[in-house]
């Protein structure tokens, strides 16, 4: 081998060790954002966790839009925050901006600045349960109203998920018959009326309301800063890459593939963290119109993206 050969050789050797390097780097720095991101959402739903089940979402609502208005402000964030402890306005701005940016960025009906009902219930339940799920799914502050009523006062069939109510006081027979398949079960919910007004928030469940709002605006600001830092240190295109090597090539990635990816580079997330996780980039996937939330539609390039970008940039 000529001088040349075996230089041009070692050259070759040497672009391919640098780019090996230089994809690893890239992949863990994007891994360790996606990890914080299950963490402190983590912090999130446990500080959610102490939060009054009779705090329903329709009263937070009314209590935080106390001009009636039909939207939720910043502003009105921030005068409830007042009450407690004052929040930077800034940063009760960065929390609306993403919300929006993560569950409803391309809704027709979304309004920059404003949160509906839908919004606040998102915000205080906890992430799995049926009530948020509920109101994740549903497409406009009247299909939450709607979701919420069924999820309370219905009972679904354990045979083919049709949900039924009762018009009577069950003491005496709480079994019914489901009209759709014919199975008997039991439901004890009654019919009750859905324009009920909203009951007042009691001063303790308004303050451990503030502790979620005051958690979940510290987090947004953690997550921000972190994809800022991403962002200066890599553009959309090494992100592409990320993604490419987290999907092995494939137009999404699924629960199994983000889990293998965060393990094989020692990120060790906990199930519940995983769980989040999965949760914060499918739900940004389907609110982007761009897959579901299953294993089968995964996460796409598009909702990866869109998580990985500070909420002030979003399109």
């Amino acid at each position: 081998m000529s001088p040349r050969t075996l230089e041009y050789a070692r050259t070759r050797e040497w672009q391919k060790t640098v780019a090996t390097e230089r994809e690893l780097r890239l992949l863990k720095a994007v891994l360790n954002l996606m990890d914080r991101q299950g963490q402190l959402d983590l912090h999130v739903e446990e500080t959610k966790g102490s939060f009054p089940a009779a705090a329903v979402p329709e009263s937070l609502f009314a209590m935080l839009d106390f001009e009636s208005k039909g939207y939720v402000t910043d502003r009105d964030l921030w005068q409830f925050a007042r009450k407690f402890h004052s929040l930077p306005f800034s940063t009760l701005f960065m929390l609306l901006l993403e919300v929006q940016h993560g569950h409803h960025c391309h809704e027709p009906t979304a309004a920059t600045g404003r949160l509906s009902l839908r919004d606040i219930g998102i915000l205080a339940c906890i992430k799995g349960t049926a009530e948020h799920e509920a109101l994740v799914e549903a497409a406009s502050d009247d299909d939450a109203r709607t979701a919420l009523y069924l999820h309370r006062h219905t009972e679904a069939c354990p045979g083919c998920g049709l949900r039924s109510q009762r018009d009577s006081d069950p003491t005496d027979c709480p079994e019914v018959v489901c009209l759709a398949c014919g199975l008997m079960f039991r439901c004890v919910n009654l019919e009750a009326n859905s324009q009920q007004k909203p009951i007042a928030v009691p001063a303790s469940a308004q303050q451990d309301f503030f502790r979620v709002i005051h958690a979940i605006a510290t987090v947004t600001e953690k997550v921000e800063e972190l994809r800022r830092q991403l962002l200066a240190d890599w553009s959309k295109k090494d992100l592409a890459e990320a993604f490419d090597a987290i999907s092995g090539g494939k137009p999404a990635f699924s629960f199994t593939d983000l889990r293998r990816a965060l393990f094989e580079h020692s990120f060790w997330s906990s199930d519940r963290e995983l769980q989040l996780l999965w949760m914060r980039y499918t739900h940004q996937c389907r609110f982007s119109g761009v897959g579901g939330s299953n294993d089968a539609a995964g996460v796409t390039l598009v909702g990866f993206l869109r998580q990985l970008q500070p909420a002030a940039m979003k399109s």
